[in-house]
């Protein structure tokens, strides 16, 4: 119980660290390290985003991942079979 406190304790500074919330949501932040940009490099938008559609974003999000490892096993595939 007490590694299950711990660990809830971790996640719950991790969530506030994000800036994510239930209606609400940030993309993570990324600092900039002096001299490190690229010539072209833009910072992303960090502002928040409304959530309206959780389900639907979960559903799309999820079917987004399993589409490119399909896609990644299917590259692996034709790679192995035109090696041989």
């Amino acid at each position: 119980h007490s590694d299950f406190a711990a660990a809830r304790e971790r996640l719950r500074d991790w969530v506030s660290i994000s800036g994510s919330r239930l209606d609400r949501d940030r993309p993570t932040r990324i600092t900039a390290w002096p001299g490190g940009e690229a010539d072209e490099w833009t910072p992303p938008d960090t502002s928040e985003q409304p959530v309206t559609e959780r389900s639907a974003d979960f559903v799309a999000f999820v079917l987004d991942a399993v589409r490119a490892r399909g896609e990644e096993q299917d590259a692996a595939m034709r790679e192995i079979i035109e090696s041989e």
